[in-house]
């Protein structure tokens, strides 16, 4: 029985964490003209290659947040009554982003949408956090041992390779070739 319910406690974990690690988020404050924060604006974010939506309504201080969504291109829509609509089109996500989107909103007698297109500026103000997005050709690209033993990548390192059974097998370091008319490839000494 502890066995069990430990699996299913780490496996709960290991699926949050998964989840953390794959997911990126929207997230900013809906201002008027002046600075001023609107509360209550309605939020429509949608990815434009599945079409699925995610609203929420900004809180007392403008703020907003939709978190795990995956990477990708989003349509970000921001309203209120009184106020112009604003569409953000081509809001792109990537990996682990926290994408702070500025949502300025204009006062209006009338109904009007703003559509804003163009790049819109992400900038990651919640944290120093870096990533990159490698796809498939730059890893197919990395350099890597033949066998994929990361011992044997550096051939000077003179204690030695992995044995079948594990452990390290003993070598001299090899003969490096002083002359600079030769080629400076390492010179191995025979086991």
């Amino acid at each position: 029985m502890k066995k069990a319910l430990a699996f299913l406690v780490a496996a709960a974990f290991g699926l949050t964490v998964l989840q953390a690690q794959t997911t990126s988020e929207i997230l900013g404050t809906v201002t008027d003209e002046t600075g001023a924060v609107i509360a209550g604006a309605r939020i429509n974010v949608r990815n434009v290659a599945t079409g699925i939506q995610n609203n929420t309504t900004s809180g007392e201080a403008g703020q907003f947040r939709i978190p795990l969504l995956q990477p990708g291109k989003y349509e970000v829509v921001v309203e209120k009554a009184g106020f112009t609509k604003l569409m953000l089109p081509d809001v792109e996500i990537q990996l682990n982003e926290r994408a702070n989107i500025p949502a300025r909103l204009k006062v209006s007698a009338t109904q009007e949408t703003v559509t804003v297109t163009g790049e819109v500026p992400l900038v990651n103000t919640t944290n120093a956090e870096v990533g990159v997005n490698f796809d498939s050709k730059r890893i197919a690209e990395l350099p890597l041992a033949p066998n994929s033993n990361i011992v044997n990548l550096n051939p000077a390192v003179g204690i030695g390779q992995t044995s079948s059974r594990g452990g390290l097998v003993e070598r001299e370091a090899p003969e490096i070739l002083e002359d600079p008319s030769q080629d400076r490839v390492p010179k191995r000494q025979p086991r």
